[in-house]
């Protein structure tokens, strides 16, 4: 019997990887696990996920005040800074197929974000 850090290692891709880690975290996390679905759109050193949960499972994955949805993204960016890559993690919401919640690992972003609240 494997454990969880040899099918990761195993798999071929760091999208892969990266792709299982995010998969099952946001399983752990929902009541329609079977509806879990990620999609790796794979750039020169940037992967963007996009997550697609049931309907009653989004809050769960974004959490109050986004807690879920920044602890993922948090756990994300650190496992892809081992592939020396970036990593954009989308929640797209199923009520409005053209909107998402874009949660970006980029510390230039949110440090760019913080300093324009405190303004």
């Amino acid at each position: 019997m494997s454990t969880a850090a040899e099918r990761i290692e195993s798999l071929e891709s760091p999208s892969e990887q990266l792709t299982y880690t995010a998969t099952a975290m946001v399983k752990a996390l929902v009541d329609h696990p079977d509806e879990v679905h990620i999609k790796a759109i794979v750039g020169e050193s940037v992967v963007l996920l996009e997550l697609h949960v049931h309907a009653e499972d989004i809050g769960k994955v974004i959490g109050k005040k986004g807690q879920h949805a920044g602890a993922l993204r948090t756990l994300l960016t650190a496992a892809a800074g081992k592939f020396k890559m970036q990593v954009r993690f989308e929640i797209v919401d199923p009520h409005f197929a053209e909107r998402s919640v874009r949660l970006s690992s980029s510390r230039k972003a949110r440090s760019a974000g913080s300093r324009h609240a405190r303004s």
